[in-house]
């Protein structure tokens, strides 16, 4: 038979309470997440009373985990994600916390996209597919990947940033044969994310300007 577990002290803070069972088990919670039901100390706490203080104390855990993560770098919802619930913790528990921060505007894959964006394109020469392609695999949402490449990297700039990168090809790379040269250009300008169009205009303008 399972042993009756009573609520020995209950220190309640503004932002934080501690709590104190007879297992052994100490439960530091959010104030706010305070059950109303919970009964004076010494009294003996129901099983599901007993879950619903856990999953508080877990929640508050999480929280300050998603803090330590945020104040190292900014990271995509679905990375902070998958990075808690393979440290152990629920992963329904992780979404509801992630869901307030996003709320309360703490967490944002649209920040998250910008900011990427701007230290990619601040360091390499790359087109819009590069950028997409990374920012899906951190579990961003290709709506918000959409629109934040679109916004960061526009046609103008993104040709401009090829024709940059054909040209330091060209002047680094070429061999002398102009047809292969072209097809080696243009598997490197795609390797760096550009679209065939762009290739297209970026490889023509400085083959040219190479040859002269």
């Amino acid at each position: 038979m399972q042993e009756d577990v009573i609520l020995l002290t209950c220190d309640i803070g503004e932002s934080l309470t501690t709590i104190t069972l007879s297992n052994g088990e100490v439960l530091k919670l959010a104030s706010e997440s305070l059950p109303p039901a919970l009964p004076s100390p010494g009294q003996k706490l129901s099983p599901l009373l007993i879950d619903e203080l856990q999953a508080a104390a877990q929640k508050k855990e999480i929280a300050r985990k998603v803090f330590a993560i945020l104040d190292r770098r900014l990271q995509s919802t679905s990375r902070i994600h998958k990075k808690l619930t393979d440290n152990g913790y629920d992963s329904e528990l992780v979404t509801q916390v992630l869901d307030k921060f996003a709320e309360s505007g703490l967490l944002s894959d649209t920040i998250f996209a910008e900011a990427y964006c701007r230290d990619a394109l601040s360091s390499k020469l790359v087109g819009r597919m590069y950028l997409v392609s990374k920012l899906r695999n951190f579990g961003v949402n290709r709506d918000i990947v959409d629109a934040v490449t679109f916004e960061q990297l526009p046609i103008e700039l993104e040709q401009e940033l090829c024709n940059k990168a054909s040209i330091k090809w060209w002047q680094k790379k070429a061999r002398g044969d102009y047809y292969k040269d072209e097809q080696r250009c243009r598997r490197f300008l795609a390797g760096r994310g550009f679209n065939l169009s762009i290739i297209s205009s970026a490889v023509k303008q400085t083959k040219e300007s190479s040859q002269s």
